[in-house]
């Protein structure tokens, strides 16, 4: 089972993105982001979080802690709730 790698794909092609350009948009290689996809690599926290950017996404969801691909605003200002 390779979590992360499922989800790193499913959003790319959701956001009509290929590995290259996600390979740009974090500073990677194409083969590198076929290898994560694949489950052959794991990313590192850092490439983690610059997938989740990318993405439009969360760790959280990368990493298979929650089923919502909608990233969570951690700072949202709450003051008038």
């Amino acid at each position: 089972m390779n979590v992360i790698g499922d989800r790193i794909k499913t959003r790319r092609v959701a956001l009509g993105m290929s590995q290259m350009s996600l390979a740009v948009a974090i500073g990677s290689n194409p083969t590198q982001i076929s290898r994560y996809e694949r489950g052959e690599n794991e990313p590192t926290v850092r490439v983690v979080v610059a997938l989740a950017n990318a993405l439009k996404t969360s760790s959280d969801y990368l990493l298979g802690l929650t089923d919502d691909p909608a990233p969570r605003n951690e700072w949202a200002d709450h003051s008038t709730v």
